[in-house]
């Protein structure tokens, strides 16, 4: 069925087919319209001879060729009227019958038969006269007298119209037959001779265009032997494939040059980008490590004098380490920043997905701003439910997204509200961080988001900042899907903002809900509630010696016992012969996976529930809180570590 399916297809989309069907169909109207003509001449010559031959013995007797003993006759009645005749009377002007093809009917009045319309012996017809009626002939011819004036006789004769009938259905089948029987073979004549002379040849044709189409370029047509259309079109096909095949012949040998060519450059470039990559890790290494220093000891000499045997740091000093510690600060945020875009640049940064609970996440958000504002008359005011619906994004990118926007937002706004808004949108969560500072000028909102960009914060015109921040929110709100927005009105304040999926049942099924740890719980704690009385022992695991020395000074003048490790291949079996009460350590760690190192004390039934608290690079955050571990941002200063180590105990103790 479906090879009969496919060979109709085929046939139908032929050329020959189309040709041969739109020739047939013209014949076919040309055929209909002689066919009426012709088929209707021919009725009405059936209809005009049966009707002469059911007339002809009254027009005989009319015109004195026929007696009347001689119409009597029922031979000669039938010998006229042919073997249709159903009926012959001779009927006088009182309506008797003196003549009936019917003997039971002479004598009598043709009033009192049913079958003979007597309305048709009119006195006044003078002239034969012929009815069709109840597929009957009925001719009536009147018979007069010596006068030819007074009428004597109506001779009556009914035939059947079978015949006529017959005659013209045998002719309309006649003319169908024919009429098929040429078309058929007007359609074979047309399908043979144009196949012959037209298609044969161009199936040939195409069968080499087919050759070239799947790359042999070899491929020819037989030299033609007309001259015609098809011949030229023939010629010309072998000498278009000829230029291209002579053609391809350059260019493959172009196209491997060019190649070889990209190879090389492509080659220099992944070169060039990972000797990028491996400058910006290395300079990002060795300048946040003393940074992280700089950074360490100029906080711990502001907020710690126990550090240095409880001798306050004289107020002289105070503010060019706060001036020390703030530039440190955003040098090394320029540094996190650059390096962000050399990973995002390189394909390199790749987002953790998991179920996010916003609602925390702001939280941590805004305590985290509220250390931005300093000495600022501004107010952040949180605008959004409890009840947020879970998102699916990266909670660390979606932080670093927003802690942008309020930094911006800070830098931008002398006075006033900075609101970090939230509200469902169907399937989604509107995220917004909208200032009353002041203002994006229109003509800098096209070009906001580009790199180094930077706009004025106030009126003499200064720009602060790189630029960085919000090509960098803006490229990781493109690997959420979404896009960051900004409205502004000059003097007002802005708006920006983006939109984050909810968490599908599927996502959820699929994975676990973190929680971050809301970062006003810790600043609910500071050093000055550390328990320097109870005596603890904790391990602290630190490749840079520098910022070992660091923490080691801060735990002992807290009253800590430390043992310290700069190798993280000792890390294990240190924490099993001292048994701490706390492990603190650098992520990454040299010589070993800390990943690794954690999870194989995590199994271990002795060491399983000492706390840990990691030191690191943010992008490690999420991987730590995963884990259930408590993550602290390097720059790492002396008062953060012991807030969070109080954290550690006073939850212990909860429990």
């Amino acid at each position: 069925m479906n090879n009969t399916t496919n060979i109709i297809s085929r046939v139908g989309r032929s050329l020959a087919f189309k040709i041969g069907s739109a020739i047939v169909f013209a014949e076919i109207f040309v055929l209909v319209l002689t066919g009426i003509l012709y088929v209707n001449n021919f009725s009405s010559e059936i209809d005009r001879r049966i009707t002469g031959q059911v007339q002809l013995p009254g027009k005989l007797m009319q015109a004195g060729l026929l007696k009347f003993d001689s119409i009597a006759d029922d031979k000669t009645m039938h010998d006229l009227v042919g073997e249709e005749l159903i009926n012959g009377l001779v009927v006088g002007t009182n309506q008797n019958i003196f003549y009936a093809l019917n003997p039971a009917l002479l004598g009598k009045n043709v009033a009192d038969i049913a079958d003979i319309d007597t309305s048709l012996l009119k006195p006044d017809i003078t002239t034969t006269s012929i009815t069709e009626r109840d597929q009957k002939y009925i001719s009536i011819s009147p018979l007069f007298g010596t006068d030819k004036r007074t009428l004597r006789f109506y001779v009556y004769v009914e035939a059947s119209t079978t015949s006529a009938q017959a005659q013209k259905s045998g002719l309309i089948r006649l003319f169908l037959l024919g009429s098929v029987g040429t078309v058929v073979l007007t359609f074979v004549i047309l399908y043979v001779t144009f196949n012959f002379m037209v298609f044969s040849k161009l199936r040939g044709l195409l069968a080499v265009l087919k050759q070239a189409e799947n790359g042999d370029l070899t491929a020819r047509i037989g030299e033609p032997i007309a001259v015609d259309e098809i011949g030229v079109l023939q010629h010309g096909v072998n000498s278009m494939i000829g230029r291209l095949q002579a053609f391809v012949g350059t260019l493959e040998q172009r196209v491997q040059d060019r190649t070889q060519e990209l190879v090389v450059a492509r080659q220099v470039a992944e070169s060039a980008s990972n000797t990028k990559s491996v400058f910006l890790s290395n300079m990002s290494h060795e300048l946040r490590t003393p940074l992280n220093m700089v950074i360490g000891y100029a906080s711990s000499m502001l907020t710690m004098p126990q550090m240095y045997k409880n001798q306050t740091l004289p107020s002289i000093f105070h503010d060019d380490l706060q001036l020390i510690q703030d530039n440190g600060k955003y040098l090394l945020g320029l540094i996190n920043d650059i390096l962000d875009l050399s990973k995002i640049e390189a394909e390199k940064l790749t987002l953790d997905l998991q179920p996010v609970n916003l609602s925390e996440l702001f939280r941590g958000v805004i305590a985290t701003s509220l250390g931005l504002v300093k000495d600022k008359p501004l107010q952040i005011t949180p605008d959004f439910p409890d009840d947020l619906p879970i998102v699916w994004g990266d909670p660390l990118r979606v932080r670093q997204i927003l802690l942008n926007l309020m930094s911006n937002a800070i830098k931008f706004t002398d006075s006033g509200r900075i609101t970090l808004s939230a509200k469902r949108q169907g399937n989604q969560v509107h995220i917004a961080v909208i200032d009353t500072g002041v203002g994006i000028p229109g003509h800098a909102l096209s070009t906001i988001f580009d790199r180094y960009e930077q706009i004025k914060n106030n009126a003499e015109g200064k720009h602060t900042g790189t630029g960085l921040g919000l090509d960098i929110s803006q490229r990781l709100c493109h690997m959420h899907n979404t896009q960051l927005t900004v409205t502004s009105i000059l003097g007002q304040g802005s708006t920006f903002a983006f939109e984050l999926m909810c968490a599908t049942p599927e996502q959820m099924a699929t994975s676990t809900l973190v929680t971050p740890e809301p970062e006003s719980s810790v600043k609910l704690l500071n050093h000055s509630d550390f328990d320097e009385t109870a005596i603890r022992q904790i391990v602290i695991a630190e490749g840079n010696s520098d910022l070992r020395v660091m923490l080691r000074q801060t735990l002992e003048n807290a009253n800590q016992i430390v043992v310290e490790t700069s190798d993280g291949t000792q890390l294990i079996a240190l924490v099993q012969g001292v048994l701490p009460d706390a492990i603190v350590s650098s992520v990454p760690l040299p010589s070993v996976d800390i990943w690794e190192v954690l999870e194989t004390l995590k199994s271990q039934p002795d060491t399983a529930e000492i706390p840990v608290i990691l030191l690191g690079d943010p992008s490690y955050q999420s991987q730590a809180e995963k884990l259930g571990f408590t993550f602290l941002s390097k720059p790492v200063n002396g008062e953060a570590l012991l807030t969070s180590i109080t954290h550690l105990f006073e939850k212990a103790k909860l429990s």
